[in-house]
């Protein structure tokens, strides 16, 4: 009853104050750059605005408004839905859609241009400023709010959630997909399992949020264990050396991080992140400063978003990447808040990040996400962790060890996880390019974006949106010097993967579709083997060449076997309905056996023939395991037998 008046309650507040989804309809033409651009389908379609969230409490004087900017294909309705969140905390989720995976990027001129690696060609992509005062999300109250805890974080999240799929209701029944950078590795977690915990108190199917699986890109998620990573990774990567003038204070600096670490209370609250842990990384860059007289002012210090990069000190990569100097203008440019349906006098002046929203983010209450790993990887969801290598402030060290650290399936870490190569295949020119490198076991996988930064969707956009082709199991497994290797492609050649014979996107099964998938799985196994043969050009070994001539005769058999018994089946059919038509003739034929000579002498039986040369049963089957189910092959990326290039693949749980 209590959830009842709950959805209810909501179902009136929103429906009462909410905008409807014409109003916050985006036209190109307004937006500057988008006229000159000569293949206007790569224009998506547009939705903007501030969205009131849906607070049940009437007597908050701080009404929250966040603002969204929605992307989705204008040529075709696409079945998942990404929702984009920048991290910091406090930074503006339009550096995802201006800066790295949106369809847009501001060149120097304050225009639009078309971002060729765009996320919106897989899924319609929502990108959304939070929390509070967060980019354009602003407070209509009489103080300026602010959260401090993860927990008001989500709970705000989730409120918008509400609204937003009341003005969208056709957004509800989508693959939904949480994702973001940085410090969005803490609110991705946290939203998921709001989300699932809102899905089992909801009274129908209908209710529910379809979370599949969740995205995030170098990722602050282990305060802990990534603290303790620094030192190492800039030892491995010979940013550092033991010959450094600062590498004592370093090393006692690690100590007292471990130290202050292994001394926590096991049963008291614990600091979300410890003060002891935090000044590794600010040496780290001190250490690296180059002062001589000859070094350009904006070379002084080490880019930690980016290592193989130099800035200014103490920017040490704020200044990066040059992008994002540009967003402010397109802003302030006469008309764009207006043709993003936000009222000017009422928003802010737009900044990359809110330093007040990071400062009052203190966290007291809640855990790292880290701790929520293990319950969603529990649960089936699909997680996809992707690093660029060349990170030092969410290094892929960090990262690895936080996943060595968890317990999900029965098992720590990456037990049994396959490794693959992963390419990026240019048609254009056709080359192959390496992208990286990807680590899966059961429903977890791990991407390493090869020479990629903190902002893999920046500098490596075509790569980034292979991390999503990766999840979407849109992608060829070939072999290329004895690896396997993961090969994503250009947009033009994505129709081609054969999306639709795509299963299990999640990756997970349970017990009872194991069973029906592995129904008729010899078959196809057989199916893909000769493709792979004809494909490599090697000769199969003789104990293969017998064993798939065992097998021909043996389908050879049961077609031959089904024939018959069609033949018998349908012939004593006919016969029966002859003789009741025609019980004199029949009786005579019986008495006279010349007839019953002649007769027989002169019948044909043309369905026979129609039945075996028109139906094939070794392909043509409906049931599960048939040529349309595709192949599963535990804890592995398997390639669905198709001819040419209609290929596709899943990852799947153990």
């Amino acid at each position: 009853m209590m959830r009842l008046w709950y959805f209810s309650t909501i179902f009136w507040v929103v429906c009462k104050a909410l905008p409807s989804r014409k109003q916050y309809s985006v036209a190109p033409e307004l937006l500057p750059g988008l006229s000159e651009v000569e293949d206007k389908s790569t224009i998506p379609e547009m939705y903007a605005g501030h969205m009131p969230l849906a607070r049940l409490n009437s007597d908050d004087e701080n009404e929250v408004d966040y603002f969204f900017w929605k992307f989705s294909r204008s040529d075709k309705v696409l079945n998942t839905l990404i929702i984009w969140l920048n991290g910091g905390p406090g930074c503006s989720s339009m550096d995802g859609a201006l800066v790295e995976n949106g369809p847009f990027r501001v060149d120097k001129n304050l225009k639009l241009v078309v971002n060729e690696g765009s996320w919106h060609s897989r899924a319609d992509l929502l990108y959304v400023d939070q929390p509070v005062n967060t980019g354009f999300s602003v407070s209509n109250g009489n103080r300026k709010a602010f959260d401090d805890d993860l927990t008001l974080t989500t709970q705000h999240f989730m409120d918008f959630l509400e609204s937003y799929f009341k003005v969208f209701p056709e957004d509800r029944s989508k693959d939904l997909i949480i994702a973001g950078e940085s410090y969005s590795g803490q609110y991705v977690p946290f939203i998921a399992e709001a989300i699932q915990k809102r899905n089992a108190q909801a009274n129908s199917a209908s209710e529910k949020y379809n979370l599949r699986g969740i995205l995030v890109g170098n990722g602050w998620m282990d305060p802990d264990t990534q603290s303790l990573a620094y030192l190492p990774f800039a030892l491995s990567k010979g940013i550092i050396d033991q010959k450094n003038p600062h590498f004592r204070k370093l090393l006692e600096e690690q100590e007292m991080c471990q130290n202050r670490i292994i001394s926590k209370s096991s049963d008291e609250h614990q600091p979300f992140q410890y003060e002891e842990c935090e000044s590794i990384l600010q040496t780290i860059l001190m250490a690296t400063k180059n002062v001589s007289a000859e070094t350009p002012s904006n070379e002084v210090c080490m880019n930690m978003y980016s290592y193989n990069l130099r800035d200014s000190f103490p920017a040490c990569g704020s200044n990066w990447p040059e992008e994002v100097l540009h967003v402010p203008g397109f802003f302030d440019r006469p008309g764009i808040l207006e043709a993003l349906n936000l009222d000017s006098t009422k928003v802010p002046k737009w900044k990359e990040c809110n330093l007040d929203v990071y400062f009052h983010l203190k966290n007291r209450k809640a855990v790292p996400s880290v701790r929520k790993l293990p319950a969603l990887l529990d649960s089936g969801l699909k997680v996809i962790l992707y690093n660029g290598e060349m990170d030092l402030l969410c290094n892929e060290k960090g990262v690895l060890d936080m996943i060595d650290k968890l317990q999900w399936g029965g098992q720590r870490g990456f037990s049994n996880a396959k490794k693959y190569g992963w390419n990026y295949r240019d048609y254009d020119t056709n080359t192959d390019h390496i992208a990286g490198n990807v680590l899966f076991d059961r429903n977890l996988t791990y991407i390493s974006v090869h020479n990629a930064s903190h902002m893999v969707p920046n500098d490596k956009s075509l790569y980034s949106r292979g991390v999503v082709d990766i999840y979407l199991n849109d992608f060829f497994l070939e072999k290329l010097e004895s690896k396997d290797v993961l090969v994503t492609t250009s947009e033009k050649n994505m129709d081609d993967f054969g999306s639709s014979n795509k299963l299990g996107v999640l990756g997970t099964l349970d017990d009872d579709d194991k069973e029906s998938d592995n129904v008729g799985m010899t078959d196809q196994k057989d199916d893909k083997n000769k493709t792979d043969q004809d494909k490599s050009g090697e000769r199969p070994s003789k104990e293969e060449e017998e064993q798939d001539q065992r097998r021909r005769r043996q389908g050879t058999f049961k077609i031959f076997g089904i024939t018959v018994l069609v033949v018998l089946v349908l012939g004593s059919f006919v016969l029966y309905i002859y003789i009741r038509k025609h019980t004199n003739k029949t009786r005579a034929i019986l008495i006279n056996p010349s007839h019953r000579q002649h007769d027989s002498q002169n019948k044909k039986v043309s369905w026979a023939d129609d039945l075996e040369h028109g139906y094939d049963f070794e392909t043509d089957q409906s049931q599960p395991g048939s040529a349309q189910s595709a192949p599963k092959k535990n804890g592995s990326y398997t390639r669905v037998p198709n001819t040419e290039l209609d290929e596709s693949f899943e990852l799947e749980n153990l």
